[in-house]
């Protein structure tokens, strides 16, 4: 049995969800669909996961680079989702 994940709405979030959420408005303009789904269940994770793309901004690679490494790994794991998303930025 598969299990689905459930996104709730980006006004409707409370908490450290609202927090994140609000976070990637302010610095990105808008919440992408994977980050509201990971928001929406796992709110640490994602807490994480910016904190990863903050730190990896600060370092030595260029966001070209970031962006390669970014596709390299989608397409290493077969995500066409994560491919599409990198592709369109």
């Amino acid at each position: 049995m598969t299990t689905r994940l459930h996104t709730i709405a980006v006004q409707d979030a409370t908490g450290q969800t609202a927090e994140l959420f609000g976070a990637l408005r302010g610095g990105i303009g808008k919440v992408p669909n994977a980050y509201a789904t990971i928001g929406s269940n796992a709110p640490a994770v994602l807490a994480q996961a910016l904190q990863t793309n903050a730190a990896l901004k600060k370092g030595n690679l260029s966001a070209r680079e970031l962006e390669a490494i970014n596709l390299s790994v989608s397409e290493h794991s077969g995500c066409d989702y994560c491919l599409a998303a990198h592709t369109l930025t």
